[in-house]
């Protein structure tokens, strides 16, 4: 039987992955699988890394990290630079980055004081560090000026008409800065219709929940068995795998309501 919290996660998840056709602007029918399928392997891949990122910058957090969100903190850092790191692996075939709603914006960091310079340089390193972690990622190298054009990706204005991915690098500070549970979010809707959602939980175990995973210990339990990707797309389902391994699409059989 499911977990109450992976039951949750499967209701919200659902109304995304509700099976349905859709048309065409010249009225012929299309599967949502076929027209969604490259994004969601790029949603799924970018969730990954912003995952590792946060993972990474909350495990090195000391209680004064963990007091306050201040302009040059860790968290600040990891919001900026988990931003940036979603926005360049949506890039699209031609190299141009995704129009998306996003929280953050570069204008502290462009700023010319010292204090701007220290902060940017130690966002593109974060960057720069995770991508070098991974083997598809490895060989490339972001400089500050392209980290802060993919952090200003994130200022569109969304809207009915159109493309657009939102993304919420780390959704659950108050989790996030306590050691616990907090999410990566992002999503891609087309013409104000939901397409897709991916959410990363670093911290949620693989295994069946117990007693205490939310407590403040859960990001510095056995990291192998830590990490849960949950993605939904129309026509698709959704499924759910493990955020460190595995696949990048999650490969499982779909989630089932009730179960």
């Amino acid at each position: 039987m499911a977990s109450a919290p992976r039951r949750h996660f499967a209701a919200v998840m659902a109304r995304t992955g509700a099976v349905h056709a859709h048309r065409t602007s010249n009225g012929s029918r299309t599967s949502p699988l076929v027209d969604s399928q490259k994004h969601l392997r790029r949603a799924c891949a970018a969730v990954r890394l912003a995952s590792r990122l946060c993972a990474d910058v909350q495990r090195r957090l000391d209680p004064e990290d963990a007091a306050a969100k201040g302009d040059a903190s860790p968290v600040t850092v990891a919001d900026y630079a988990a931003q940036a790191i979603v926005s360049h692996a949506l890039r699209d075939e031609e190299g141009r980055l995704p129009n998306m709603v996003a929280e953050e914006a570069a204008d502290e960091l462009r700023k010319c004081s010292e204090e701007a310079k220290k902060l940017r340089s130690r966002v593109a390193a974060l960057v720069n560090e995770t991508l070098a972690a991974f083997p598809d990622t490895k060989d490339q190298n972001l400089s500050e000026d392209e980290v802060m054009d993919a952090i200003d990706a994130g200022a569109a204005i969304g809207g009915p008409k159109g493309a657009f991915w939102v993304l919420d690098p780390i959704d659950g500070t108050r989790g996030f800065v306590g050691m616990r549970q907090y999410s990566v979010c992002l999503a891609r809707l087309q013409d104000g219709q939901l397409e897709l959602g991916v959410l990363g939980c670093p911290n949620l175990p693989t295994r069946a929940l117990e007693d205490g995973d939310g407590d403040e210990d859960a990001a510095l339990r056995d990291q192998g068995e830590l990490g849960c990707l949950f993605a939904a797309a129309k026509g698709w389902g959704t499924r759910v795998g493990p955020l460190f391994d595995g696949d990048v699409v999650p490969s499982g059989p779909p989630l089932l309501l009730g179960a």
